[in-house]
């Protein structure tokens, strides 16, 4: 009997065993569900410009914000930048020709930020707040550029519509101006991008 029962007790706490750790390996298996992942630092891209990123780092708001003050390229004042040129050029062999003008973005550059992780991991919550403002300030640099790029058409339109060239390359100079006034309207409706979400603390 003594036996028996010692046995049967055995079972008992072998079963018991068991199933606690099924249940735990279940909450281990449930957590571990219900944890999200890590998300990536965003790193954008805007079409028909070339990046030019530079690397901030931190592990707080505060810390991330005196980088980015700190390491823009060329003391610029915002943290992003886009630089860009047009030319034109006219054709007609010996004889200049104001018809054959073609006008043509030359470069187009954006000094952009980029989060590394020089300082230690950064936590999840700051990954998200960088990556709203990363997308946001991106959004805001695209128009810059999209301003550009739309006033090429009307731009060359009017300058092959001129008397003569010299005429031509003063119509063009004029859209530079125009392109430039524009840039500064959308700053200033803007607030440089921070009615855009552009804005990091």
């Amino acid at each position: 009997m003594r036996n028996g029962s010692m046995g049967r007790l055995s079972r008992v706490l072998v079963v018991a065993l068991v199933t606690l750790m099924a249940q735990a390996c279940g909450n281990v298996g449930g957590t571990a569900s219900n944890v999200s992942p890590t998300p990536t630092l965003s790193v954008p891209e805007i079409p028909q410009a070339e990046m030019i990123y530079y690397h901030v780092s931190g592990t707080s708001l505060p810390n991330i914000r005196y980088s980015l003050d700190t390491n823009r390229p060329n003391r610029q004042p915002y943290d992003a930048y886009v630089g860009w040129s047009v030319d034109w050029m006219f054709g007609g062999g010996g004889h200049c020709d104001p018809g054959s003008a073609v006008v043509n973005v030359t470069s187009m550059t954006v000094s952009f930020p980029r989060l590394v992780e020089e300082d230690g991991p950064v936590a999840k919550t700051l990954i998200r707040i960088w990556n709203r403002y990363a997308d946001a300030l991106a959004m805001h640099e695209a128009g810059h550029v999209q301003i550009v790029f739309d006033a090429l058409p009307p731009m060359q339109e009017a300058m092959r519509a001129a008397s003569d060239c010299d005429a031509a390359a003063s119509i063009g100079r004029d859209w530079l101006h125009r392109i430039e006034e524009q840039q500064i309207a959308y700053d200033n409706t803007t607030d440089h991008g921070e009615t855009q979400g552009a804005y990091f603390y």
